[in-house]
């Protein structure tokens, strides 16, 4: 006898599967070729000037993505449901920007850069806690998970990673990673020189080599990979709430497993001027004498630029507090002789609290401010 068993407590599920090819068609077809206008108002012997105004990439050619993904959704119990995916995207002919010499009248240019491929996952998942007739709580979170790295490198990011190399040559106050690119590395890569600490008998930096012998000297071409700013898991997470006609939601945003080079430390604190106000670390936690064991070098040499070292590469943990609400409904009897359907009295705020690993201060270098707002939404 065949014996049917109904799996009830399913509710829905769901498993997917793509794969296809997409070009990148967001950038004007004419960045293969040189675009002039022409200056009207200005007449020369021979005829009328031209300026250039776009240079063009004659060996330009179509970024293509080939991308596969595989997923599921599950509801079970009506009370749990997941949304899950995988993908693998290889891209052929990324299409980036090469920065140029402001001597040549324009700062970069569109070219080919390689072939990258990312791959990660994607995770949805919501709860219902509680479900009453006056209280409900649902409960959410997502998480996603990428890495990427170049497969081929063109031409034209080889001879950008030369660049990179006679700029930190020609410049030494550079306090913060320029991007390089390599095959088999992370597009999001933090490049270094990496680094043993100071020294506490002098108060100077030791420098590791590529070889794995220590020295005193910092050079371009011992630069690795010492970190990657992408995190290793990000996403969000928070609840709504409702207990009659009184509701709350919430939302928090994360990102773990990332890092950060905190040039902020390295000019604010390590090459501070101390000639003006500064912060108490350049007197606290700098080297001053032989013995120190300290993260920062030798306070007398506060004006010998910092070359970029591991020594600043800093894990990037953090957590965001990124909006709160409150809201009422106005009982319907109440309003009713006013001939008003609804009545929606809500408090919002936004950016309340902020925990990381990284100490920093926020909004010395861009706006930053923290947010309430007070509606009132009416139907008729």
């Amino acid at each position: 006898p065949i014996v049917k068993r109904e799996l009830t407590w399913i509710n829905n599920l769901k498993v997917r599967a793509n794969y296809g090819q997409l070009g990148k068609a967001n950038f004007s077809q004419s960045l293969s070729r040189a675009t002039y206008s022409y200056n009207f108002d200005q007449w020369y012997i021979d005829g009328i000037g031209a300026i250039m105004k776009s240079l063009g990439n004659p060996d330009l050619e179509w970024e293509k993505t080939r991308m596969f993904d595989v997923g599921f959704d599950i509801t079970v119990f009506n009370k749990f449901s997941v949304a899950a995916s995988y993908y693998n995207k290889n891209t052929v002919d990324l299409i980036g920007d090469i920065t140029l010499p402001l001597s040549t009248g324009f700062s970069s240019f569109k070219s080919n850069l390689g072939e990258i491929v990312n791959e990660g996952f994607e995770l949805n998942a919501r709860v219902t806690a509680i479900s009453k007739k006056d209280l409900n709580l649902n409960i959410y979170g997502t998480a996603s998970h990428n890495t990427n790295k170049f497969v081929k490198i063109h031409n034209a990011l080889k001879e950008y990673n030369r660049l990179v190399e006679e700029y930190y040559r020609n410049n030494r106050s550079v306090n913060k990673p320029l991007m390089k690119y390599y095959e088999g590395a992370s597009q999001t890569a933090i490049y270094a020189m990496r680094s043993l600490g100071i020294n506490p008998a002098d108060g100077k930096e030791i420098y590791i080599k590529s070889d794995g012998s220590t020295t005193y000297d910092w050079s371009e071409s011992e630069l690795v990979v010492v970190g990657d700013t992408e995190p290793t898991i990000r996403g969000a997470f928070g609840m709504n709430l409702s207990w009659k006609s009184f509701y709350m939601f919430t939302g928090f945003l994360y990102e773990f497993g990332g890092e950060q080079y905190n040039s902020t430390l390295v000019s604010k604190v390590e090459n501070a001027n101390v000639y003006y106000n500064v912060d108490r670390r350049v007197f606290t936690d700098r080297w001053q004498k032989p013995g120190d064991v300290t993260f920062l070098k030798d306070i007398r040499e506060w004006n010998v630029p910092t070359r970029v070292t591991s020594r600043f590469v800093q894990r990037n943990n953090n957590i965001s507090f990124n909006s709160v609400t409150f809201g009422y409904n106005l009982p319907k009897k109440l309003i009713a002789k006013y001939k008003i359907e609804t009545c929606k009295i809500q408090l919002t705020a936004n950016d309340l609290g902020h925990l990381a690993t990284i100490r920093r201060e926020r909004g010395t270098s861009y706006p930053y401010a923290r947010t309430f707002n007070v509606s009132v939404n009416l139907t008729f």
